[in-house]
């Protein structure tokens, strides 16, 4: 049984080809009382190294992965984190990669890479786009005015920047849809995303808006390079609401929300919202400078308008190693005063659950 979990999630932290030939053949030994081999264990692969830029280094990496993806028969999940971009541009994943992927895969993301994935091979290559249900194209570099249409028949989740509309992204094919998760990398996103919210809007239950980082004049620039700028706070009105009608839960860091402009617009008046129950709060991001507290975020931002959300109830947000759901009803938010680590610890485990599992922070 120990065995078996550790060969269900393999993270390779280490690029060098030596590493990828001992993990091959460890997922070859025959341990398991039917002769099957280790790899039919592995449920997900994790990649967290790339070798250095060198084009003979290159090829025999992705060599490597592949075959250790192809020992792995029952993989339902990959994700591969890269190194940042740098001076020398950026090598193209090959699609031998891609190929390698077995059919049963629900959910892949590309996340911080700084190779470029053109999306238009990666689904030509696939086939297990039929049956895959999360996918995460937030940090995935490369696809600058590609004219890619996905069709994802179960695809329940999606993550991506809010400049993904270099594609066409309103004409995907996304009956499913349920968890959308948006990296806001620009002043006017929600305008350019009004297309994609006016088609798919309607079915999300779950949305989550983290601040990204706009590589300033050049899409294809990575977050820590020169010239980065940084989207610092995003205004939000009312009607921004009207996309959403089955919205049960709304996440966001409270600190990059501009409060103060949360007002009903002149041409769009705002809607009774009576499905949103839950707003989430993440970690404040140490980038936005002086927080609002969750009290005067809450305050602000729903009891001023709590007509507009009458089935409101609950107020969750990361504690250390907790996960905290508070009752809207709590005096914190209606005082807007910040409470007192004593005053959380107090709170008893009713309002604490295990934070493994929920929204990201």
């Amino acid at each position: 049984m120990a065995e078996t979990l550790l060969y269900r999630h393999i993270v390779i932290t280490d690029a060098r080809i030596s590493h990828h030939l001992l993990l091959q053949r460890s997922l070859l030994a025959t341990r398991r009382p039917d002769g099957a081999p280790v790899g039919t264990w592995t449920k997900k692969i994790t990649v967290t190294a790339l070798p250095p830029r060198e084009s003979d280094r290159e090829a025999a990496y992705h060599g490597a992965l592949r075959d250790v993806i192809r020992l792995c028969p029952n993989l339902e999940s990959f994700c591969m984190h890269g190194r940042p971009q740098d001076q020398y541009g950026s090598p193209e994943t090959t699609g031998d990669i891609f190929k390698a992927l077995p059919d049963c895969l629900r959910m892949c993301a590309w996340a911080d890479l700084g190779e470029t994935v053109k999306l238009g091979r990666f689904r030509d290559s696939c086939s297990f786009f039929s049956a895959l249900e999360h996918l995460r194209l937030r940090s995935l570099w490369g696809y600058i005015n590609e004219d890619v249409t996905l069709t994802l028949p179960k695809l329940r989740s999606l993550s991506f920047a809010s400049w993904i509309t270099n594609y066409p992204i309103a004409r995907w094919d996304l009956p499913s849809l349920v968890w959308l998760e948006i990296s806001v990398e620009s002043a006017v996103w929600l305008e350019v995303l009004d297309p994609f919210f006016l088609e798919h809007g309607k079915k999300l239950e779950f949305l989550q808006l983290v601040p990204g980082d706009l590589p300033h004049g050049d899409p294809t620039r990575r977050p820590n390079q020169e010239g980065v700028h940084r989207l610092y706070s995003i205004e939000i009105y009312l009607n921004f609401f009207r996309y959403f009608p089955l919205l049960s839960c709304f996440s966001i860091d409270p600190s990059w929300m501009r409060l103060g402009i949360i007002e009903e617009s002149d041409n769009i008046p705002a809607h009774r919202h009576e499905n949103l129950t839950t707003v989430h709060m993440l970690r404040p991001d140490p980038r936005h400078g002086p927080h609002y507290t969750r009290g005067e975020f809450i305050r602000s931002f729903f009891l001023a308008h709590q007509n507009l959300f009458p089935r409101l109830k609950d107020v969750s947000f990361p504690l250390k190693e907790r996960y905290m759901v508070v009752p809207m009803s709590h005096h914190w938010f209606w005082s807007g005063i910040e409470p007192t680590m004593e005053e959380l610890d107090n709170l008893g485990d009713e309002f604490s659950l295990d934070f493994l599992g929920h929204t990201n922070s």
